[in-house]
């Protein structure tokens, strides 16, 4: 199950392995091309909601792992055969100061700093691929806090 702030019911995710280890990385691809009913390609601009952190479960296992967004590509431009892509991601040798992490928009030549904020509102049509990375620590299940607690 693919669990998110921004998304009001989780998303199925199936796996065909009976047993299943979270990936230390996690590529999520927006399918942003559609075959038209005339075998044409066109590119679609709907608007979806970029989240900063993604919450991972099995159906095998009810710890959650989490994952924290690093990197999205996007793709500007109105079709396959042409546009241009741009990569926003985290600085890897920054300290965050005041519990910000240091973002960069790679431009070709041009290297920018920007902010994760400016990057999930701004790239909410252009995001073609998102980069997690797994948390170290897991993240308990609701179950789980609630046993131990005492509730159940």
């Amino acid at each position: 199950i693919l669990e998110s702030p921004h998304v009001r019911d989780p998303l199925p995710v199936s796996s065909p392995v009976s047993s299943f280890s979270a990936s230390s990385v996690l590529i999520v691809h927006l399918q942003r091309f559609e075959v038209t009913p005339f075998f044409s390609v066109e590119k679609t601009h709907e608007a979806v909601s970029l989240s900063t952190e993604l919450l991972l479960s099995t159906n095998q296992s009810a710890e959650k792992t989490k994952y924290s967004l690093k990197s999205v590509v996007n793709h500007f431009g109105s079709g396959v055969k042409s546009g241009h892509y741009v990569c926003d991601g985290v600085y890897r040798n920054a300290s965050p100061e005041n519990g910000n992490t240091c973002w960069l928009t790679y431009d070709d030549d041009s290297v920018k700093e920007t902010s994760v904020g400016h990057v999930c509102q701004q790239r909410q049509t252009t995001a073609y691929l998102l980069f997690y990375q797994k948390q170290r620590k897991q993240v308990p299940s609701l179950a789980q806090v609630q046993t131990r607690q005492g509730i159940f």
